[in-house]
């Protein structure tokens, strides 16, 4: 009878990681470019480009509505007929889109290290907290209370160690 159990037991530790592995199964999103989820902003508009449906944006925006992506992929298809440029995807941005973050590739440095680069759009307080600029993180602090503020070191924040 132990023996049964023996040859059981891996099999019920298969099946329960099998079916776990089932459970966190990624979604796949695709949105095609006529799809009414995206809010074209500026000249941004639908078009054919070597014989695809696109998005054209050329210095314009496109934003998915209604979408929220704590961790994944983003597949995108890139193509120009610029010979210089930057192409971005903003994501990870606050409810007033002034904290975000960017991925741009640059097309003229494709094959090189620097053809993609990353950056954060912070806030970061400049120079001495004197008086004057105090009040103004003050009142900022309590307009947009979920921007946090960056200093460049602790002796920099000893006037005001209660902003965000």
């Amino acid at each position: 009878m132990s023996r049964q159990l023996c040859h059981l037991a891996p099999l019920a530790l298969i099946v329960l990681i099998k079916s776990f592995t089932y459970a966190q199964v990624p979604q796949t999103l695709s949105v095609p470019p006529d799809s009414p989820r995206w809010d074209l902003q500026g000249e941004a508009k639908v078009a054919e480009y070597q014989g695809r449906k696109c998005l054209s944006l050329d210095g314009a925006a496109a934003l998915l509505k209604d979408f929220e992506m704590q961790d994944g992929v983003i597949d995108v298809d890139v193509a120009t007929p610029a010979r210089r440029g930057f192409f971005g995807i903003q994501f990870r941005v606050a409810d007033d889109g002034a904290t975000a973050e960017w991925v741009y590739l640059r097309q003229h440095k494709s094959g090189l290290p620097d053809a993609m680069q990353y950056t954060p759009v912070l806030h970061t307080v400049h120079g001495p907290l004197d008086p004057q600029p105090l009040a103004i993180y003050h009142q900022l602090s309590k307009l947009a209370p979920q921007v946090g503020l960056i200093s460049l070191s602790m002796n920099q924040r000893k006037p005001g160690p209660e902003l965000p």
